[in-house]
Parts: structure tokens; C-alpha cells; sequence
């Protein structure tokens, strides 16, 4: 279910988190997309492999385990699709 909950609270049900251990909790792995800006991703996870995407037209595949990158892919825009806005 798309963030934990219908009301998209992002909120876990899993019995091991709760209030009096939620401080312990640590980052296993971090993943950099290279792309600058704000990162927003609602990543999917299927069969061990994490799926998101990243600014600048990324898309790649973690594994979800280890955070491993299985593999990487932008899209570059022809530069004609390019228009420069003059003030």
C-alpha cells in the first residue's frame, strides 16, 4: 500500500518499532543519485530490488538489502528540445 496507509501517513506497523526504540534506529546504507536539488521518491520494492527515481530524468535499481546499485539510467534531451527563456 502506497505510503503505509490510505491517508498516506507513511506510517509502520511492523512490531519491532515502537516509541521506546524508534531513537535507536540508524541508516544501514545511503544512496546519492549525483543530481543536485531536492530528492522526492516514493521508491518501489519488488522481489529484493528497489526501484526510483531522481531528478534529471534518472531511474535506477538498488538492492534493496544492501543498497548495491544494480544498475542506472538517464534520459538526456536533445539540446532542440531545449529552449532558453531571455529576461
Amino acid at each position: 500500500m502506497y505510503s503505509g496507509d490510505y491517508a498516506g501517513r507513511r506510517f509502520s506497523s511492523l512490531p519491532e518499532i515502537k516509541i521506546t526504540n524508534a531513537e535507536k534506529l540508524v541508516s544501514e546504507w545511503v544512496y546519492q543519485t549525483m543530481a543536485g536539488g531536492k530528492f522526492e521518491t516514493t521508491p518501489l520494492v519488488v522481489d529484493g530490488i528497489m526501484y526510483g527515481t531522481g531528478q534529471d530524468d534518472r531511474a535506477f535499481a538498488l538492492d534493496a538489502r544492501t543498497g548495491r546499485p544494480i544498475w542506472q539510467y538517464q534520459e538526456l534531451c536533445p539540446e532542440t528540445f531545449v529552449r532558453v527563456v531571455e529576461e
